[in-house]
């Protein structure tokens, strides 16, 4: 299928911000929310208790939403600039 370029940045800045996170807490949220497992098979697969996955997925959720804020923060900065510099140019 075709994925507009608008589509595909957000999927790279996505699993960028994936990739950032620690093991511990990207593998579950992959198998989760990518992958579709249970909370339940999971806990089968990596041989760790119910209550730990449940907890690293919340965790890892987190995480994720601090690595997207601070890249829509450093996005819009980078735009304010840009526009800044556009302010003082005049047309002559």
């Amino acid at each position: 299928t075709y994925n507009s370029p608008e589509k595909d940045e957000l999927i790279r800045t996505v699993r960028a911000a994936l990739n950032r996170l620690a093991p511990r807490y990207r593998i579950p949220l992959i198998l989760k929310d990518l992958e579709g497992f249970s909370q339940e098979e999971i806990a089968q697969i990596l041989r760790l208790p119910l209550g730990t996955v449940k907890a690293r997925i919340s965790r890892g959720r987190n995480r994720l939403k601090k690595e997207l804020a601070k890249v829509a923060d450093w996005g819009a900065s980078q735009s304010t600039e840009g526009e800044k510099n556009h302010e003082g140019i005049k047309a002559t």
